[in-house]
């Protein structure tokens, strides 16, 4: 298991980010629940209701509302990761993790 802390979602509070196996798992309010999930595949899956189930989240990257962006190596591959905050303001999941090091 490898942490790291990262402010993934702009609050100005780190927000911890664990890999297990080949899993990302992202705790963006730090209560000790994981709140998202990256595969390697680069699936994305969120716990929207915060009942720590993870369901299947679609994203649209395509650059629309995209207010913010940080590149860096979220899991250790030595690609970097894009993260991309949108707009959307729904408290849901304002991050995109990119993992299959593709542009």
């Amino acid at each position: 298991m490898n942490d790291k802390t990262y402010d993934l979602n702009g609050d100005g509070v780190p927000d911890e980010v664990t890999k297990i196996g080949d899993t990302l798992y992202i705790d963006y309010n730090r209560d000790g629940k994981f709140d998202a999930m990256v595969t390697p595949e680069g699936e994305i899956y969120a716990d929207l209701d915060g009942d720590s189930t993870f369901r299947t989240r679609m994203v649209d990257s395509d650059g629309d509302g995209v207010i913010d962006t940080l590149e860096t190596d979220l899991d250790g591959d030595g690609v970097p990761d894009l993260i991309e905050k949108d707009t959307t303001g729904d408290g849901i999941l304002d991050t995109v993790i990119r993992t299959d090091g593709k542009d």
